[in-house]
């Protein structure tokens, strides 16, 4: 199930909840895969608390402003990183349960708690149910995408009362973000300059869909400099806005897709 952006629609009665900045990840019931269908090689010890015979809909995730390192730990063809202590699977979803949203909320949340009744190793079980809360007004959506703001977090996700589970894009799931982003391919690189003199300045890229072309150089770690991610790699970058031409103005890197 994919968002669509809010572009201003009433939210009164719709759920809202923190849209987190992780990898979205599809448990099956017996293994986990990325929102393409790769496999992700977890621990057994993080398998073993997902709920077996149960899908669920979620993301692995590490924090705030932890994305990269995320991608890092999950990508592995193996579990041995010591990280995975740190990575928690951030469940919003349980598909296959009937009815609409609110049925599956509560059926998630006993979900959650069973599978984590057991949890004996130390720090907290690493399933987590993503609270839902009732916009009442516009005021209480605004409110509550200040302080997720504040904590720079990624924005708010709004889902309609009473919506069904869907394997598509549907504007029943929207999106609230301060920053607009997008997809775009790496077709070249820029020198840098000053710090960055001998090393990657910047990508140039195009926007997948309207082919735009554009640069983007910040939000580059000094490693992605050093190493820069091959031409044809798919990224993410975060905007303002679009200029009239459908150029992204301040583009940032997010982060690279080619862990899918």
């Amino acid at each position: 199930m994919l968002a669509k952006a809010w572009k201003g629609e009433d939210p009164r009665g719709w759920w809202m909840s923190e849209k987190l900045d992780g990898m979205r990840a599809y448990w099956t019931g017996d293994a986990l895969y990325t929102r393409n269908g790769n496999k992700i090689a977890a621990p057994a010890w993080f398998i073993a608390v997902l709920p077996q015979g149960i899908a669920l809909d979620g993301e692995i995730y590490m924090g705030r402003g932890r994305f990269s390192e995320t991608v890092s730990v999950t990508r592995k063809a193996t579990a041995r990183d010591p990280r995975w202590r740190e990575v928690c699977y951030m469940a919003f979803d349980a598909p296959e349960i009937p009815g609409g949203c609110e049925q599956r909320f509560q059926a998630l949340q006993r979900i959650v708690r069973d599978a984590c009744m057991d949890w004996s190793r130390p720090g907290r079980c690493p399933l987590v149910y993503v609270e839902q809360k009732v916009c009442k007004t516009r005021e209480d959506l605004t409110r509550f995408h200040e302080q997720i703001d504040r904590l720079r977090g990624e924005g708010v996700m709004l889902r309609a009362p009473r919506s069904r589970y869907m394997n598509k894009r549907t504007s029943d799931l929207l999106k609230v973000k301060k920053f607009m982003d997008a997809e775009a391919v790496i077709t070249g690189y820029t020198e840098g300059t000053g710090r960055n003199e001998g090393r990657l300045g910047a990508y140039t890229a195009k926007l997948v869909g309207s082919g735009v072309r554009f640069k983007v150089g910040s939000g580059l770690s000094d490693y992605e400099r050093d190493y820069p991610k091959k031409v044809g790699t798919v990224i993410t970058v975060k905007f303002q806005e679009l200029t009239k031409a459908g150029v992204p103005r301040f583009p940032s890197l997010v982060g690279a897709r080619d862990y899918e």
